[in-house]
């Protein structure tokens, strides 16, 4: 599912970014056991695809590409 999500974005941060919020609002506000495995596992998939996702956007300074 997140993969399918980075892909979507292609280089644009933003579906990435928005997504990862998403479910961390589920983890930190509204916080049941029916999603928090689920959650936590997009939380993590996201996390690490929002920094490839930067990088590819921004340049290895932070510089936009």
């Amino acid at each position: 599912m997140s993969r399918a999500i980075c892909d979507l974005g292609g280089k644009n941060p933003f579906p990435v970014r928005s997504t990862l919020r998403q479910f961390q609002r589920y983890l930190d506000f509204w916080n049941r056991d029916e999603w928090q495995e689920l959650a936590t596992a997009a939380v993590a998939a996201l996390s690490q695809r929002e920094l490839r996702t930067m990088e590819v956007y921004l340049g290895p300074g932070g510089k936009q590409a």
